[in-house]
C-alpha cells in the first residue's frame, strides 16, 4: 500500500508539474502574442509619425519654393513692363514725329499750290497754319499722355 501511495503521490506531482508546464507554455504564448501586437502598434505609430513629418516637410519646401518663385516672377514682370513702357514711348514719339512731318509737308504743298493772285490767300495760309499748329499740339498731347501712363 505504501507503494501505491508513493506511486499515487508521484503521479500527482507529475500531474501538477505537467499542468504547471502547460500553464507556463500557454502563458508564455500569450505574452508572445501581446508582444507581437505591441510591436505592430509601435511600428504603425512610428510609420504614421514619419509619414506626417514627411508630408509637413514637403509642404514647407513647396511653400518656400512657391514664395521664391513668386518673388522672381514679380521681379521679371516689373522688368518686362518697364521695357514695354520704354518701347511704347519710343514708338509713340516716333509716330508723333512722323505724323507732324507729314502734316508739315502737306501744309507746305497746299501753301505752294495756292495762287497768290487770289485775295483770300493770306486768310487761307493763316487758316492752314492754325490747323497745322492745332494738329501739332494734339499730337504732342497724345505723346505726353502716353509718357505719363
Amino acid at each position: 500500500m505504501e507503494r501505491n501511495h508513493r506511486s499515487k503521490g508521484k503521479k500527482q506531482i507529475k500531474l501538477v508539474a505537467g499542468m504547471l508546464f502547460v500553464v507556463l507554455m500557454v502563458g508564455s504564448s500569450f505574452s508572445i502574442v501581446f508582444a507581437n501586437e505591441d510591436m505592430e502598434s509601435m511600428l504603425t505609430s512610428w510609420f504614421e509619425h514619419k509619414k506626417a513629418d514627411s508630408i509637413a516637410s514637403i509642404e514647407n519646401a513647396v511653400a518656400a519654393e512657391q514664395e521664391k518663385q513668386t518673388a522672381r516672377l514679380k521681379e521679371e514682370m516689373r522688368v518686362k513692363i518697364a521695357e514695354a513702357d520704354k518701347q511704347i514711348q519710343a514708338t509713340t514719339q516716333s509716330e508723333i514725329e512722323k505724323r507732324v512731318n507729314e502734316l508739315q509737308s502737306y501744309t507746305d504743298e497746299l501753301i505752294q499750290s495756292f495762287d497768290p493772285e487770289r485775295e483770300d490767300v493770306d486768310e487761307t495760309i493763316a487758316e492752314l497754319n492754325a490747323i497745322m499748329q492745332s494738329a501739332k499740339e494734339q499730337m504732342e498731347a497724345v505723346g505726353q499722355s502716353e509718357q505719363t501712363k
